[in-house]
Formats: structure tokens, sequence, C-alpha cells
């Protein structure tokens, strides 16, 4: 029953992908959750289910990071974070869930570099 919802999640995503006018993404990326919610709600513990969550996740940040809207952004990155954290816990044997997390890391290491930075100039 969850491969409704996660099929229908991923054609959005993939619809998603092509927008080019952000309420049009933002719109989708709200669906995407509603429909991934469903989802780990019938079965948590699929992998796959975790990280398409997650890329859903860090795939908006990165859209908010590029309009500079960091601290939605930072929010999101979390949030991909986490579920990838998740997709690993249950599916061990997928490096590319471990690739994927290092990515968001790495952004959201960023952000917080940026922040003391900003921090430290501001404050000297």
């Amino acid at each position: 029953e969850y491969v409704y919802y996660t099929e229908f999640a991923e054609d959005i995503f993939a619809a998603t992908l092509d927008a080019d006018d952000l309420p049009t993404v933002e719109q989708n990326f709200k669906k995407i959750f509603e429909l991934y919610d469903e989802a780990v709600k019938i079965s948590g513990k699929q992998p796959y289910i975790r990280a398409n969550y997650g890329l859903a996740y860090l795939t908006l940040a990165d859209v908010y990071a590029q309009l500079s809207r960091v601290e939605e952004a930072k929010v999101l990155y979390e949030r991909g974070i986490e579920e990838y954290k998740k997709a690993i816990e249950y599916g061990r044997n997928n490096p590319i869930y471990s690739y994927t997390l290092a990515q968001g890391l790495v952004k959201l290491s960023r952000f917080e570099s940026d922040r003391v930075l900003r921090s430290r100039s501001e404050n000297p």
C-alpha cells in the first residue's frame, strides 16, 4: 500500500525538477512531504522511503539556499539529514545513502561556518 504514496511522490518530484516558479515548487514539495508522511506511517522502516524523503528535503533546501532563504534551508537540510540517518539505519548496505548524507552535512556546515564568520565580523 505504501507503494502508491511513494510512486505518486516520485512522479511529482520528477515534474517539480522542471518547474521554474517558486510557488509551484513549494506546492509540489508540500504534496511530496504529505505523501512520504503517509508512506512512513505504513512502512517507515523501508530505507528507500526514508532516503527519498530525505532527498526531497535536501532538494528543497538547495532551492531555498539559492534564494538566500538561509534559515529555511538550514531547517530543511537538518530534516533531510535525519531522514538519511534513518535510511542508513534501516538499509546499512547502501553506500548512496551515506554519500548523500555526507553531502547534506557539508551543505549544512557551510551555513554554520557562514553564521560564525558573520557573527565575528559583526562583533569584533
